[in-house]
């Protein structure tokens, strides 16, 4: 009687967490619109080499290791207005509709063909991705990365893996772009490789690499259900399906979603051929892993260090058993890397220098001093700090609600751990490990960048914690009322986030892609072609410090090189007949770029960039 009493006591009518649910989201949205989420913040740029990082001469200074204001208002309004939100909300609902009603509800869904939710989970992954492609980042380049791969791209195109140096070098440097003895990017060719492929094939850089995203969530299901079972597989593939920092990412041209995908091929191919003694699944998942590693090496370094060590115990336990699937294995990831040291021989000369060092020396894996102009020292404890602030910015990235990683902890706290649950920490701690050696965390336009493949075993760990957490509710005799809060509360959760975080970084993307175009967009509008354009300056926004590589053969109809000063931008229009001429600056007290012809017979003043 007491119990039953003391229930009655805490358990308000429905109506209740209705209103105030809905009160608390009011607040957050009139919360965010004087905070202005949705506006992008202009960079503060310093003379000298320090002009390269955003907010100060010291990368240890710098908002790239550090919380943005806005990214803490932002963070503390969802923690203390949508999370309290959420939870109001889904027990409005848990206690206006019967448990009986809710459970057969779910129960249905749970029963729906695996094929046809996966097959529905990717349609609409491929819609949000195709929007965000079209609508958000506009095809323009959002970081310098993805000017060198798709640059690097147009050169495979014509079946040549390097193109001549340009004349007048200084001239036509640029970020990622190596200019000194051969035209290319800083990158090594796999993921460039499927860019050219993908324009080949179907007249889009896009296509290939959405499609290996597509796959990817095929592979979380897969993998899943190897490691646990196929409910658990599908949930991780759902949970990866709505995640922003997967979506985002797969609309850009970054390597990092080709990566995870060749990491998740890695990991079913040597989960499934271990326990097959399969030499074809050691072959895919040797050269599964040596594809990521030609693409990211410190990545793949990471993610496969536990099984590269479980494979050498097993090699010394009993090798007769497991030599077969070690060889092929080894094989498959040697043909990669030596494809690979090939590569980096054919830039730098020597095969175990990668291009990205012949780009810049002093940026290298370890401690002590690095990164020549920026006063920073890499240390232990400033790695640890890198690992901090990703860790913070994925608990809002991982799912867009700013408790991500609330999923983890029923995992954490209570139950055994299975087989599957081992493999995904073992990797994710290597992961941390092998990260603390590299200096910087990332930029964080679109999330936590460098930790973007541990989405594998998070979407993994967050299913069994999700699973987990239903049976703990289940359980409870107490508030038999609760039994589907937590589907519910997820569910709620990320349409909430869908509503806000998404739309947040949406907007924030169309502002800043608009401004990123808009110089090149005027040049196409108002330039005689064929023209050289000398670039003065570029509007400043989000991580994009360079400009646009139209042309590895310097034979497009538009070509863009640095104005550097009357004398080299003479020698750069000698190299250049026949073509009219431009200057391209941005002008900041009008807000926008300026495009003045210069005649090739009358004279010029052409100052150098300030």
């Amino acid at each position: 009687m007491k119990s039953d009493l003391k229930s009655n006591h805490f358990s308000l009518p429905p109506f209740y967490y209705l209103a105030i649910g809905l009160g608390f989201l009011l607040a957050y949205f009139i919360m965010l619109r004087d905070l202005g989420f949705f506006v992008p913040r202009d960079f503060v740029y310093f003379e000298g080499p320090g002009n390269l990082v955003p907010f100060g001469p010291e990368l240890s200074k710098s908002y790239i290791r550090h919380f943005s204001p806005p990214f803490l208002a932002s963070l503390f309004w969802k923690n203390f207005l949508l999370l309290p939100g959420a939870v109001l909300l889904s027990l409005f609902i848990v206690k206006r509709y019967r448990p009986g009603s809710l459970e057969r509800l779910f129960s249905r869904i749970c029963h729906i063909r695996h094929s046809i939710v996966l097959s529905l989970v990717c349609l609409m992954a491929l819609i949000a991705i195709l929007v965000l492609i079209r609508f958000v980042f506009q095809d323009t380049y959002v970081t310098d990365d993805e000017n060198a791969y798709i640059f690097q791209a147009r050169i495979l195109e014509r079946g040549k893996v390097l193109a001549p140096a340009p004349p007048v070098e200084k001239s036509f440097s640029n970020f990622f772009i190596i200019t000194k003895g051969a035209y290319t990017g800083k990158y090594t060719l796999v993921h460039p490789a499927i860019l050219a492929f993908s324009h080949v094939i179907t007249k889009s850089f896009h296509t290939l690499p959405v499609l290996l995203s597509l796959a990817t969530i095929l592979l979380f299901y897969f993998t899943g259900s190897e490691l646990y079972n196929r409910q658990i597989g599908l949930l991780a593939s759902i949970l990866l399906a709505v995640s922003p920092l997967f979506l985002f990412n797969s609309a850009t041209f970054l390597s990092h979603p080709g990566t995870l995908f060749f990491l998740s091929l890695f990991m079913y191919g040597f989960i499934v051929g271990k326990r097959r003694g399969s030499w074809f699944y050691g072959l895919l998942s040797g050269m599964a892993v040596g594809a990521a590693f030609n693409i990211r090496p410190l990545t793949a370094i990471g993610f496969g260090l536990p099984f590269a060590l479980y494979l050498a115990w097993r090699m010394t336990r009993s090798p007769s058993k497991s030599a077969g699937f070690f060889l092929s294995c080894f094989a498959g990831f040697l043909v990669l890397v030596l494809f690979t040291l090939w590569y980096n021989r054919l830039v730098s000369g020597n095969p175990l220098v990668f291009p990205f060092n012949v780009h810049d020396p002093n940026e290298r894996i370890g401690f002590g001093k690095m990164l020549h102009g920026l006063h920073y020292t890499h240390t232990p404890l400033k790695g640890l700090q890198n690992l901090l602030v990703s860790l913070g910015r994925y608990n809002l990235w991982l799912f867009g609600i700013p408790c991500s990683f609330l999923f983890l902890w029923p995992l954490l706290a209570k139950g055994r751990w299975w087989r599957g649950d081992y493999w995904c920490f073992a990797v994710i701690a290597s992961f941390f490990l092998a990260y603390i050696f590299y200096y910087s965390p990332g930029v964080p336009e679109t999330g936590p960048i460098y930790y973007f493949e541990l989405l594998l075993p998070l979407c993994l760990l967050s299913a069994r914690g999700l699973v987990n957490l239903h049976k703990i509710f289940q359980s409870n005799e107490t508030a038999p009322w609760l039994k589907m809060f937590v589907p519910v509360f997820f569910s709620v959760s990320i349409l909430l986030g869908i509503a806000t975080f998404h739309q947040e970084k949406a907007l924030h993307m169309i502002a800043m892609t608009d401004r990123l175009k808009e110089p090149y967009d005027l040049v196409e509008e108002r330039a005689w072609k064929p023209a050289l354009v000398f670039i003065r300056s570029l509007p400043r926004v989000g991580w994009v410090f360079g400009y646009r590589n139209t042309d590895p053969w310097l034979e497009a109809p538009i070509l863009y090189c640095k104005s550097l000063g009357e004398e080299k931008n003479r020698e750069v229009m000698l190299n250049f007949p026949g073509r009219e001429y431009y200057i391209l600056s941005y002008n900041p007290s009008l807000g926008r770029s300026e495009l003045q012809e210069l005649p090739e017979t009358e004279e010029m003043e052409l100052k150098s960039i300030p």
